[in-house]
């Protein structure tokens, strides 16, 4: 859902609507709404919205625009320009991003969210969720079994704190996964937060290992591009001559490697 900060909708004067019921990555909170009637950016008209509203210094921003308002568009992440485009896109549309090294992922759409079709950890398969909203990377607790189980971390499991939109702290245990490998993609050393989260009973994934894949994991390639329309992610590889500082996140291998 896209949300706004409560201190924006009252300096604004907005008019507060009914109180709304939302999953989050803690638990489930009962929220105010505003309306609000029109919203520009560029030349990108967004159609009115009831908005859920949290304290800005929860959210880090004046609002977040969610996947409600995505559903018929792309995003363009690129981070060698620190740059993101909301565009316009079509039915079977090619994808802008066409590098000779470039992964494009197909997905399923589940409550507006993608879930990348082919992932897997130690030969298993397992839901990856392309979360923008998310600073980290979280995974349930089924995904924490099968870590454990198959010793795919790479190191001991700590305990640690997820903050929520609502500022509750979440605990969770983090550690990094050894690879996950996504379309013949082989994803090293991923940090991973743990955290039984209502975030994935809301999308139906409490029960199968699923990992919500966030910002931190997403910045470490050089473009990002989700076509929800389409049902696909297409992921940059970073080019070492070009990012010599940052280590390389992800590499196109042969065949699945599962």
């Amino acid at each position: 859902r896209t949300v706004i900060a409560r201190e924006l909708a009252t300096r604004l004067g907005l008019v507060e609507g009914a109180k709304l019921r939302m999953a989050t990555i803690g638990g489930s909170a009962t929220v105010p709404s505003f309306r609000v009637a029109a919203l520009q950016m560029s030349n990108l008209h967004l159609a009115a919205v009831d908005a859920p509203a949290f304290h800005g210094r929860h959210i880090g921003a004046a609002g977040l625009i969610g996947v409600d308002m995505l559903e018929e568009r792309r995003v363009l992440i690129d981070f060698r320009k620190e740059r993101m485009e909301i565009r316009e896109t079509r039915r079977r549309a090619p994808p802008i991003i066409n590098d000779d090294d470039a992964i494009v992922v197909s997905a399923r759409n589940s409550a507006g969210r993608l879930i990348l079709s082919d992932a897997r950890l130690s030969g298993r398969r397992i839901d990856v969720i392309v979360d923008t909203g998310a600073q980290t990377s979280v995974g349930n607790p089924a995904l924490q079994q099968m870590v454990a189980e198959r010793r795919a971390n790479r190191f001991p499991f700590v305990a640690t704190e997820l903050g929520a939109v609502t500022g509750e702290a979440v605990p969770a245990m983090r550690t990094a996964i050894k690879r996950i490998v996504i379309n013949g993609m082989d994803v090293n050393d991923l940090n991973v937060s743990f955290a039984d989260s209502q975030a994935f009973r809301a999308l139906g994934l409490n029960d199968r290992p699923a990992l919500l894949l966030g910002m931190d994991a997403l910045s470490l390639f050089d473009r990002i591009e989700i076509d929800f329309p389409n049902k696909r992610v297409v992921f940059d590889l970073p080019d070492a001559a070009q990012r010599p500082t940052v280590p390389r996140f992800a590499a196109n291998i042969a065949g699945d490697g599962g």
